[in-house]
């Protein structure tokens, strides 16, 4: 009989199972949407919004382009910016067999200053690969555009006595360049957008910058209804028979 009783007070711990304290269920935390990704594409009116904050890349004649190697150096009396999908071997070494955009800047850099040009021919060419021969690059001259903003601009003047190459500052920023194609199909619409960081500004050989100084405008005491009373006092020319 006692044996029985246990046998059944062991069925019904196991089939009963002890009653647990209910925890609080933890509502679960809301995820912070993700930015919203910048669409890379061709646009006839760069703007910095457009611009991604990522590396430098885009399209060249219809294949994709990578901006490995950003560099400023004087050039035609301005400074000149060069985006390439090649690299330098030293800081003032040269390009080879590498597409590479070239850009005219209107005004000088500075750090915080943003510099725009609107669609239209000149102050650039884009050095880029041939469709009918890839191996090859043209330099192809169209209308373009372009946005830069420097965030860093740190260059040192150019030392007489020093090399004739020298390496003169860096600059960091965030650039978009576009490049307007030939309705020949010669060449595609191309750009590239993006950032660059520590981009090596150099001379190679003596700098002749060209920018014309800001014209200052003089201050008068005088006010516009001073001058125009000045004006209405001056006696009328006599007539002439």
């Amino acid at each position: 009989m006692k044996k029985i009783l246990l046998i059944f007070l062991i069925i019904a711990f196991i089939s009963f199972p002890a009653c647990k304290k209910e925890q609080p269920v933890k509502p679960v935390p809301e995820k912070e949407p993700a930015p919203a990704e910048v669409k890379l594409e061709w646009t006839a009116e760069p703007a910095l919004e457009l611009i991604p904050d990522a590396p430098i890349k885009g399209q060249a004649n219809g294949a994709p382009f990578e901006g490995k190697t950003v560099y400023f150096e004087p050039l035609f009396g301005k400074w000149n910016m060069v985006i390439s999908d090649g690299t330098l071997e030293t800081p003032t070494g040269f390009l080879s067999n590498a597409q590479s955009i070239n850009i005219s800047l209107p005004e000088p850099p500075e750090a915080g200053k943003v510099i725009s040009k609107e669609m239209n021919y000149g102050d650039g060419y884009f050095q880029i690969t041939k469709k009918d021969n890839p191996e090859e690059t043209t330099s192809w001259n169209s209308d373009n555009a372009f946005i830069v903003k420097f965030t860093e601009w740190e260059v040192q003047d150019y030392d007489p006595e020093g090399e004739m190459f020298q390496v003169a500052g860096k600059a960091s920023g965030m650039v978009y360049v576009s490049y307007k194609g030939w309705d020949s199909g010669d060449f595609d619409n191309s750009f590239a957008a993006g950032t660059f960081k520590d981009a090596v500004i150099r001379y190679m050989g003596e700098p002749e910058l060209e920018y014309e100084e800001p014209v200052e405008m003089e201050e008068t005491e005088e006010t516009p209804g001073e001058v125009q009373e000045e004006i209405a006092e001056e006696p009328a020319p006599e007539k002439t028979e």
